[in-house]
Protein backbone atom coordinates (compact mmCIF):
# COMPACT_ATOMS: atom_id res chain seq x y z
CA UNK A 1 0.00 0.00 0.00
CA UNK A 2 1.37 3.23 -0.93
CA UNK A 3 0.77 6.34 1.03
CA UNK A 4 0.63 9.42 -0.85
CA UNK A 5 0.89 12.77 2.15
CA UNK A 6 3.04 14.56 -0.37
CA UNK A 7 0.67 15.30 -3.47
CA UNK A 8 -1.42 17.97 -4.17
CA UNK A 9 -4.92 16.92 -2.98
CA UNK A 10 -8.50 19.37 -3.52
CA UNK A 11 -10.60 19.73 -0.41
CA UNK A 12 -13.93 21.82 -0.25
CA UNK A 13 -14.60 24.56 2.07
CA UNK A 14 -17.99 25.61 3.15
CA UNK A 15 -17.93 29.16 1.93
CA UNK A 16 -14.24 29.41 -0.38
CA UNK A 17 -15.23 26.58 -2.24
CA UNK A 18 -12.57 23.93 -4.22
CA UNK A 19 -9.22 24.70 -2.61
CA UNK A 20 -6.07 22.50 -3.34
CA UNK A 21 -3.95 21.71 -1.19
CA UNK A 22 -0.41 21.52 -1.62
CA UNK A 23 -0.08 18.33 0.63
CA UNK A 24 -2.94 15.46 1.02
CA UNK A 25 -2.06 15.37 4.30
CA UNK A 26 -2.96 19.15 4.78
CA UNK A 27 -6.22 18.46 2.98
CA UNK A 28 -7.26 15.25 5.16
CA UNK A 29 -5.74 17.10 8.85
CA UNK A 30 -8.98 19.96 8.02
CA UNK A 31 -11.53 18.01 7.34
CA UNK A 32 -10.79 16.04 10.20
CA UNK A 33 -10.32 19.02 12.43
CA UNK A 34 -13.28 20.92 11.28
CA UNK A 35 -15.71 18.61 9.73
CA UNK A 36 -18.23 21.66 9.30
CA UNK A 37 -16.31 23.52 7.28
CA UNK A 38 -14.41 21.24 4.87
CA UNK A 39 -15.22 18.78 2.90
CA UNK A 40 -13.33 15.61 0.85
CA UNK A 41 -16.32 16.02 -1.58
CA UNK A 42 -18.12 19.17 -2.65
CA UNK A 43 -20.65 19.91 -0.65
CA UNK A 44 -24.28 19.43 -1.61
CA UNK A 45 -27.03 22.27 -0.71
CA UNK A 46 -28.44 20.08 2.41
CA UNK A 47 -24.81 19.28 3.68
CA UNK A 48 -23.83 22.93 3.46
CA UNK A 49 -27.21 23.96 5.01
CA UNK A 50 -26.91 21.26 7.90
CA UNK A 51 -23.28 22.18 8.22
CA UNK A 52 -24.01 26.11 8.34
CA UNK A 53 -26.93 25.33 10.91
CA UNK A 54 -24.30 23.41 13.06
CA UNK A 55 -21.61 26.31 12.86
CA UNK A 56 -23.99 28.81 14.14
CA UNK A 57 -25.12 26.95 16.60
CA UNK A 58 -21.17 26.89 17.95
CA UNK A 59 -21.31 30.61 17.59
CA UNK A 60 -19.09 31.16 14.48
CA UNK A 61 -20.18 33.97 12.23
CA UNK A 62 -21.10 33.45 8.75
CA UNK A 63 -21.53 35.62 5.50
CA UNK A 64 -25.11 35.02 3.98
CA UNK A 65 -25.39 32.28 1.40
CA UNK A 66 -25.09 33.61 -1.94
CA UNK A 67 -28.71 33.81 -4.08
CA UNK A 68 -28.55 32.30 -7.12
CA UNK A 69 -29.54 34.33 -10.20
CA UNK A 70 -32.35 32.30 -12.83
CA UNK A 71 -29.38 30.63 -15.12
CA UNK A 72 -27.21 29.70 -11.73
CA UNK A 73 -30.30 27.72 -10.49
CA UNK A 74 -31.11 26.51 -14.06
CA UNK A 75 -27.28 25.15 -14.08
CA UNK A 76 -27.92 23.84 -10.45
CA UNK A 77 -30.71 21.80 -11.55
CA UNK A 78 -29.55 20.35 -14.20
CA UNK A 79 -26.33 19.21 -12.63
CA UNK A 80 -28.30 17.82 -10.01
CA UNK A 81 -30.36 15.82 -12.77
CA UNK A 82 -27.86 14.57 -14.39
CA UNK A 83 -25.97 13.50 -10.86
CA UNK A 84 -29.59 11.65 -10.25
CA UNK A 85 -29.14 10.07 -13.48
CA UNK A 86 -25.23 9.15 -12.97
CA UNK A 87 -26.07 7.87 -9.70
CA UNK A 88 -29.52 5.41 -10.51
CA UNK A 89 -26.78 4.07 -13.52
CA UNK A 90 -24.09 3.64 -11.18
CA UNK A 91 -26.25 1.57 -8.90
CA UNK A 92 -27.23 -1.01 -12.00
CA UNK A 93 -23.82 -1.32 -12.71
CA UNK A 94 -23.32 -1.94 -8.95
CA UNK A 95 -26.16 -4.61 -8.88
CA UNK A 96 -24.93 -6.42 -11.97
CA UNK A 97 -21.15 -6.75 -10.57
CA UNK A 98 -22.33 -8.08 -7.64
CA UNK A 99 -24.56 -10.80 -9.69
CA UNK A 100 -21.42 -11.43 -11.69
CA UNK A 101 -18.91 -11.81 -8.66
CA UNK A 102 -21.92 -14.00 -6.83
CA UNK A 103 -22.03 -16.41 -9.66
CA UNK A 104 -18.26 -16.42 -10.15
CA UNK A 105 -18.27 -17.63 -6.81
CA UNK A 106 -20.28 -20.19 -6.90
CA UNK A 107 -18.58 -21.51 -10.56
CA UNK A 108 -14.96 -21.27 -8.22
CA UNK A 109 -16.76 -23.36 -5.46
CA UNK A 110 -18.16 -25.70 -7.89
CA UNK A 111 -14.64 -25.99 -9.92
CA UNK A 112 -13.15 -26.93 -6.35
CA UNK A 113 -15.50 -29.22 -5.23
CA UNK A 114 -15.60 -30.79 -8.51
CA UNK A 115 -11.95 -31.30 -8.39
CA UNK A 116 -11.86 -32.52 -4.57
CA UNK A 117 -11.44 -35.83 -3.77
CA UNK A 118 -14.08 -38.34 -2.21
CA UNK A 119 -14.92 -38.81 1.19
CA UNK A 120 -12.98 -42.08 2.53
CA UNK A 121 -13.52 -43.70 5.81
CA UNK A 122 -11.09 -42.90 8.68
CA UNK A 123 -8.66 -45.99 8.60
CA UNK A 124 -7.69 -44.79 12.00
CA UNK A 125 -10.73 -45.77 13.88
CA UNK A 126 -10.72 -48.89 15.68
CA UNK A 127 -13.15 -51.56 16.71
CA UNK A 128 -12.58 -54.43 19.35
CA UNK A 129 -9.94 -57.09 18.69
CA UNK A 130 -7.73 -54.87 16.41
CA UNK A 131 -9.74 -54.54 12.95
CA UNK A 132 -10.29 -51.02 11.46
CA UNK A 133 -13.47 -49.47 10.56
CA UNK A 134 -16.99 -49.03 11.81
CA UNK A 135 -17.83 -51.09 14.82
CA UNK A 136 -21.07 -53.23 14.64
CA UNK A 137 -23.77 -52.78 15.88
CA UNK A 138 -22.78 -55.86 18.44
CA UNK A 139 -19.48 -54.39 18.90
CA UNK A 140 -20.99 -51.33 20.36
CA UNK A 141 -23.01 -52.99 22.82
CA UNK A 142 -20.24 -54.78 23.86
CA UNK A 143 -18.69 -51.64 24.28
CA UNK A 144 -21.45 -50.02 26.10
CA UNK A 145 -21.78 -53.02 28.50
CA UNK A 146 -17.93 -52.55 29.04
CA UNK A 147 -18.33 -48.78 30.05
CA UNK A 148 -20.97 -49.47 32.02
CA UNK A 149 -19.13 -52.48 34.11
CA UNK A 150 -15.96 -49.94 34.66
CA UNK A 151 -18.67 -47.04 35.92
CA UNK A 152 -19.89 -49.69 38.41
CA UNK A 153 -16.95 -51.06 39.62
CA UNK A 154 -15.52 -47.88 40.08
CA UNK A 155 -18.75 -46.56 41.88
CA UNK A 156 -18.28 -50.38 43.91
CA UNK A 157 -14.77 -49.01 44.71
CA UNK A 158 -15.86 -45.55 46.03
CA UNK A 159 -18.49 -46.70 48.55
CA UNK A 160 -16.25 -49.27 49.92
CA UNK A 161 -13.42 -46.52 50.41
CA UNK A 162 -16.16 -44.46 51.98
CA UNK A 163 -17.69 -46.99 54.45
CA UNK A 164 -13.81 -47.96 55.09
CA UNK A 165 -12.88 -44.51 56.20
CA UNK A 166 -15.62 -43.74 58.02
CA UNK A 167 -15.19 -47.66 59.90
CA UNK A 168 -12.06 -46.25 61.03
CA UNK A 169 -9.91 -48.88 58.86
CA UNK A 170 -6.76 -47.38 57.11
CA UNK A 171 -6.15 -48.12 53.56
CA UNK A 172 -2.50 -47.95 52.30
CA UNK A 173 -1.73 -47.53 48.43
Amino acid sequence: MKIETNLPLTAYHIIDGATEFKYAIDARTAVGAHPNEWSMTPWTAEEAAAARDRLQQQGVELPPPLELTPEDQAALDEHNKAVAEAAARLAEYQAKKAEEKKIADQIAADEALVASAPPVPDPTVRRPFGRKGEPTEAEKAMMEKKAAKEADDARIAKEKADADKGAGVKVSS
